[in-house]
């Protein structure tokens, strides 16, 4: 949607500026608790890497070229609602975007 496309960009140009040079990105995924924990674990890797590629393509090489991108998918962990209520398992359905410096 549009807000996520406004997403991407803010999250591309902060990447860039020089300051992040170098720094390595996490992007993590969540679920809801519905389901198996296995396919739960794997779709939130899913979606990750879907924001991953839209983050890539926003950027393309410049961006590639500046910071080092991972993809992790923990399920249901670190939940930020209740997922007894639609809700809050919507609120757990994230990607969230981690930065870590260079080791």
């Amino acid at each position: 949607d549009n807000k996520a496309q406004q997403d991407v960009g803010r999250i591309v140009d902060y990447l860039l500026r020089p300051e992040n040079a170098g720094r390595e990105v996490l992007l993590v995924g969540f679920t809801d608790s519905v389901g198996r924990a296995d396919l739960n674990r794997a779709l939130s890797f899913r979606r990750a890497d879907q924001v991953r590629a839209s983050i890539v393509e926003a950027g393309g090489d410049l961006l590639l070229n500046a910071v080092n991108i991972r993809v992790l998918g923990y399920g249901e962990l670190a939940p930020v609602g209740c997922n007894e209520t639609l809700l809050g398992r919507s609120i757990n359905r994230r990607v969230e975007v981690w930065l870590r410096d260079a080791a």
